[in-house]
């Protein structure tokens, strides 16, 4: 794992106090023009200036909705951040840019929250905000689409979309999360399955959600997970309000990603993927069905080590618990304050009956040596995703 990204996780003191500064323009525009917009758009760059900018042309390609950019550079090398100074400034319809930096890397959550704290106290609650992954490229009807399936008097406030694998155009990288009674959390890769919650790489919310989770929870993303999960933490908590989640199948980008992460098999992303994992277990799921889906929780918890023990990832694994472990009772108090609150008593509706997604199981057990192959083809038949 990179040595800067290691040194974050183990002194997070490190990385939640940034210093955000305004960029571009030289002033914050007015409350009252930041109303005018229906939609603002958060979008995070880290390391990958090009990438971002062009997620940003794909944007201002949807010209039927009035929306804001927020682009936050999170603690890039200088002449990342100097790259989108200069695209913004050259750009001739830039008026919808706003370019803010952060002193350092504080990752997915705590920079997200350092736009959308400030962000929602201006916003009207029936505005919507759109958290973007700097490597997803959006279609010119994105927007539009998006919006069309917000229902307010319905409570429908969190909208996942269509989001296709950028080198595959045809593959589905993701339709939203879903919620496994494993107590895992991922890709939703078929219209078949049970939709949880948007995921925040093209996920849209109203400003109502995000300042009820603040209000009630003092936070909107949990600043403890730094990266991964949190989306599903943040959709779940809100579920636990009173929210419902649409979805949104003609909202369509193309991702490229883990862009700035390493790949999606990197220790980066099986460290945080796997310990905030367990934490948004231990902190937002209420005993009863915790309780209720303990040996299957149980179960992958053994699963998971043996996966990675077969691809000789031993030494993160035991970096994973061991930092569950040390952080346990942590988040055992947090938990009062999180499940306590929650509206909604029915949210065991939320959570798949499937253990996973049949489709990596299937291809998992296929490649350990362990399992004869006519095993993994009686219990977990692969299936085709929706297209």
């Amino acid at each position: 794992m990179n040595k800067y990204l290691w040194k974050c996780v183990m002194n997070p003191e490190n990385w939640n106090n940034p210093i955000v500064d305004l960029i571009y323009p030289t002033e914050r525009p007015s409350v009252d023009e930041f109303r005018k917009a229906n939609i603002h758009v958060v979008i995070l760059n880290w390391n990958l200036s090009e990438d971002t900018w062009s997620c940003v042309e794909h944007l201002q390609r949807n010209e039927s909705i009035n929306f804001y950019v927020h682009l936050l550079d999170n603690g890039s090398e200088k002449h990342h951040l100097d790259y989108l100074k200069d695209k913004v400034s050259k750009q001739s319809n830039n008026s919808n840019i706003c370019l803010y930096s952060s002193s350092l890397n504080s990752g997915f959550a705590v920079g997200n929250n350092k736009i959308l704290n400030d962000l929602i106290l201006e916003l009207n609650e029936d505005q919507l905000v759109l958290l973007l992954n700097n490597d997803a490229f959006v279609k010119e009807d994105f927007l539009k689409e998006l919006v069309s399936q917000v229902n307010f008097d319905k409570n429908v406030e969190m909208i996942a979309s269509r989001m296709m694998s950028f080198h595959e155009p045809n593959e589905i990288d993701n339709l939203g999360n879903t919620f496994y009674c494993s107590g895992i959390t991922s890709n939703r890769v078929s219209e078949k399955a049970l939709l949880f919650c948007p995921c925040a790489g093209a996920g849209l919310y109203s400003v109502r959600l995000l300042k009820d989770l603040k209000e009630v929870h003092g936070e909107i993303f949990d600043e403890d997970f730094f990266c991964y999960v949190e989306d599903s933490d943040l959709g779940f908590r809100a579920l636990g309000l009173g929210y419902k989640c649409g979805y949104a199948d003609k909202a369509i980008s193309y991702h490229k990603g883990s862009a700035s992460s390493g790949g999606k098999f990197s220790s980066f992303v099986m460290y945080f993927g796997l310990r905030n994992s367990v934490f948004f277990l231990i902190k937002s799921i209420p005993l009863k069905i915790l309780i209720l889906n303990s040996p299957y929780i149980l179960f992958m918890q053994l699963m998971i080590p043996l996966r990675y023990l077969s691809i000789g990832k031993l030494g993160i694994i035991l970096k994973i618990y061991w930092h569950i472990f040390l952080k346990l009772n942590y988040f055992i108090k947090k938990r009062k304050s999180v499940v306590s609150t929650y509206r909604n008593i029915h949210l065991k509706k939320n959570i798949s009956k499937q253990f996973y997604d049949s489709n990596y199981i299937y291809g998992v057990l296929k490649k350990m040596w362990w399992c004869p192959g006519f095993i993994a083809n009686i219990f977990f038949k692969k299936q085709e995703c929706d297209l």
